[in-house]
Parts: structure tokens; C-alpha cells; sequence
């Protein structure tokens, strides 16, 4: 199933990563489940997403976590 479950979710992925708040997708395989990252704030493109990502998944269950994008890296650059 393991297989399977990476395969859903590099489906996902590319289909809803980027879209309405999704940040991150990911899987915890010993619980069989699809991780969604997305933003905190609620908004209805969001909600729509993930209702969509939901159905998609099936059988998987989903996830939802709710959390502030990952800050974009800038290297130290030296100049200061």
C-alpha cells in the first residue's frame, strides 16, 4: 500500500500544490494517511481545494494541517 499511498500523493501534488494556501504535501505511512499542508487562514478557495483533495485521495484519508508557509531561504550573501 505504500506504494500506492506515495503515488496518490506525488498525484496530488502536482495537480494542487500551489493552489488557494496548499504549501506542502507529504504521507505517514504507518498511519496510511495523506499529510496537506496549507495556510491558517481559512478562506473559501481553500476550503474548495481541499474538498476536492479529500475526494481525490479516497480510499486515503487525509490530513489537514494548518500552518504559515515555510519561510523562502536567502543564503547569506556577506554584504552588510
Amino acid at each position: 500500500m505504500t506504494d500506492e499511498l506515495r503515488g496518490m500523493k506525488d498525484r496530488l501534488a502536482r495537480r494542487f500544490l500551489g493552489r488557494a494556501g496548499v504549501h506542502g504535501l507529504g504521507v505517514r505511512r504507518r498511519e496510511n494517511v495523506i499529510c496537506v499542508y496549507a495556510d491558517a487562514e481559512d478562506t473559501d478557495a481553500l476550503r474548495v481545494v481541499l474538498a476536492e483533495i479529500q475526494k481525490e485521495a479516497a480510499p486515503f484519508r487525509v490530513l489537514v494541517i494548518r500552518e504559515p508557509p515555510p519561510a523562502t531561504y536567502a543564503p547569506d550573501t556577506g554584504d552588510r
